[in-house]
């Protein structure tokens, strides 16, 4: 995380303070601007997440190799932005040309939103930066849209979005149902399929599996598991692309104290989610013990008193 360089635009300089970016493989930037409250941590797992969707899926259908997707956001000069306070609030810093994802919704591993599983602050980092990297690497078939690398991988998302869609346009009603005005707003402007992906992607990852229904009840499955019963062509399609862990190493703030977990925990809240880790790593000096899971995990400690226990 640095300093917002002098290439970024006045706007850009006058409004954010904070910066980082991916570089593409045609060697552009996609960029990342952070506002002065947001802490590195948030920049930095919101970049994670970032690169983590571009990161090859190795024998998947269409994530073998993303270059093609990352070229496209870089050429179609994608951006996120991370505004100060909570969307539409008064006096909440200002998003400009790139995604929004405002501080209050940025949740970092161990801290209290992401351990408490406060849907007051829930972690909207994967919905909205894959709205990104949907919009400007995979591409949308619609028209005013920037040309994306993954059509056939489009198509594969439209097709699951019109089975899944409310009764009212002809779908199953796993998701929108008795949301006309949201749905109609949203196939007004193109985005059904963003939205349906990222509701699908959330249940994935065990965003939604505590709350008990997929993104606030507008979709019907909650977990993973349901996906396969409930939502079959929701479960084919996103190995397609997505990995079935998540692969960066997640810092915890140097204020946690206790044990964090990556293994399932019906009693801890927050193991929806990190059992889909594997790699994670203490700051600081507190006294905090990590465990482990079934997978290959990498853990780092600190400089207080650590217990490490592995779990495979």
């Amino acid at each position: 995380v640095s300093a917002v360089p002098d290439t970024a635009s006045d706007m850009y300089r006058a409004f954010f303070c904070q910066y980082a970016k991916i570089t593409a493989p045609n060697g552009k930037p996609i960029e990342i601007f952070g506002g002065s409250d947001l802490s590195s941590l948030q920049i930095y797992r919101a970049k994670s997440i970032l690169a983590f969707y571009l990161e090859d899926v190795a024998g998947s259908l269409y994530g073998a190799d993303k270059g093609a997707v990352a070229d496209a956001m870089a050429d179609n000069e994608a951006k996120l932005d991370m505004p100060n306070g909570a969307h539409e609030e008064y006096g909440a810093g200002t998003s400009l040309e790139g995604q929004e994802l405002y501080w209050a919704e940025t949740p970092v591993e161990g801290d209290d939103w992401f351990v408490g599983c406060d849907y007051e602050h829930r972690d909207a980092a994967f919905e909205e930066i894959l709205h990104l990297v949907h919009d400007n690497g995979i591409g949308i078939d619609k028209a005013g849209y920037p040309d994306g690398a993954l059509p056939e991988y489009q198509a594969v998302i439209r097709a699951a979005t019109d089975h899944a869609q409310p009764t009212s346009l002809g779908g199953t009603g796993l998701w929108g149902e008795g949301q006309d005005d949201w749905i109609e707003e949203l196939a007004d402007e193109g985005s059904l399929t963003q939205e349906y992906l990222a509701s699908v992607v959330d249940v994935y990852y065990g965003l939604w599996a505590h709350y008990g229904a997929g993104m606030w009840g507008v979709y019907e499955p909650a977990a993973r598991a349901d996906l396969e019963t409930v939502d079959p062509n929701a479960w084919a399609m996103v190995p397609q692309f997505f990995a079935d862990h998540l692969t960066w190493l997640a810092y915890l703030p140097d204020t946690f104290e206790g044990t964090f977990t990556l293994a399932f925990d019906d009693a801890l809240c927050y193991t929806h989610k990190s059992q889909y880790y594997r790699h994670v790593a203490l700051l600081g000096a507190n006294d905090a013990d990590l465990v482990g899971n079934d997978g290959a995990n990498c853990f780092g400690v600190n400089a207080g008193a650590n217990t490490v226990t592995g779990g495979g």
